[in-house]
């Protein structure tokens, strides 16, 4: 058994939570009661078919909820997760003059704070809301592909864009939080998947002072971060975070080289999805025994699997018990801010 366990987390998102517990994903954001009783319902199966710790409830909101609060038209389907169906900034010279509704009249806000406190009656959870990051945000505001091309032709407009987001979502979470009777946070997240689609330097210039602002702003001794994609070249830069979690990093990048980059923080990192998708048990535990060697040492290590990725829970279970095997028997969970 090695020093420290690999610690195992099953990621469900929130269309494997309704595919388990037999609802439409519509309902399950719009009725808080449902949100709960399916949370609960997969919570069961997935701790029990896995044997391990059961996750907590989360107040669950989609990935577009920050851009919906700055005007953004969203779309709901009925099985999946909402989407912005149009950007809200025709030509980036509106920028100077764009300013969103204060949160305490924002009617987005007061729907999410009204839900969010239907989840603590029902629950006696607080659970402070998750934010997209500013880059994120602004891509969604102006279109992604657009937004690109005007950070080659108006960098400064694009620039003030991002810290106008970032000043929303500040005065959003403060506005919640006070409403919800939240202080002295242990746990401060964000999320910024789209950062890894412009350089490092331009990402150091004009996004990372407003991620580092966010972290000023909330304090917490535990702070989260995570973004989808290749950031191999971003980790110098997002080891100014300080960060106390480095959340779910690219199936491709070396644990060890992000725990030099990282050092005290834990690390968890998704399997390589196509494997545990498309491969046999044999090959799927050769995989994961190899990974824990690579990455254990230290006992920051974790495993992580997106239900969104079409895998079965029997697929899963191959990975639970290589860990399991890897560690001589117990298999730990790790706190997680998404999902369960």
């Amino acid at each position: 058994m090695p020093e420290e366990p690999v610690k195992f987390c099953y990621l469900t998102e929130e269309l494997k939570i309704t595919e388990i517990a037999g609802v439409t994903v519509s309902d399950f954001y719009n009725d808080i009661e449902l949100m709960v009783s399916a949370q609960k319902k997969a919570i069961k199966i997935v701790s029990e078919y896995l044997e391990i710790e059961p996750a907590e409830l989360l107040f669950c909101k989609g990935h577009v909820k920050t851009s919906e609060v700055m005007g953004c038209e969203v779309f709901q389907p009925q099985d999946n997760e909402p989407f912005i169906r149009k950007a809200v900034i025709n030509d980036i010279s509106e920028v100077k003059d764009f300013k969103p509704l204060p949160a305490e009249r924002n009617p987005v806000v007061l729907d999410m704070l009204k839900k969010s406190k239907e989840f603590y009656r029902l629950t006696g959870i607080k659970d402070t809301i998750m934010f997209e990051g500013p880059f994120t945000v602004a891509c969604f505001l102006r279109g992604q592909t657009q937004f690109m091309i005007d950070l080659i032709e108006n960098q400064d407009l694009c620039e003030e864009l991002i810290a106008k987001v970032m000043d929303c979502a500040i005065e959003w979470k403060k506005f919640h939080d006070n409403q919800m009777g939240i202080s002295g946070a242990e746990t401060i997240g964000l999320v910024d998947d789209s950062i890894v689609n412009i350089k490092p330097a331009l990402f150091e210039k004009i996004v990372l002072p407003q991620l580092l602002r966010w972290y000023e702003v909330f304090p917490a001794p535990k702070r989260h971060f995570h973004c989808c994609g290749n950031i191999i070249n971003f980790m110098g830069l997002l080891s100014r975070l300080n960060l106390a979690q480095y959340d779910m990093f690219y199936e491709m990048i070396d644990a060890q080289v992000m725990k030099k980059h990282f050092p005290g923080a834990f690390v968890s990192k998704l399997v390589d999805f196509r494997i545990i998708r498309d491969k046999n048990p044999e090959t799927i535990r050769e995989h994961i025994l190899k990974e824990c060697e690579a990455g254990a040492a230290g006992g920051n290590f974790g495993l992580c699997l997106e239900g969104i990725r079409g895998i079965g829970l029997e697929k899963v279970r191959v990975v639970r018990d290589a860990v399991a095997h890897f560690n001589g028997g117990p298999v730990p969970g790790f706190e997680k801010i998404d999902g369960i």
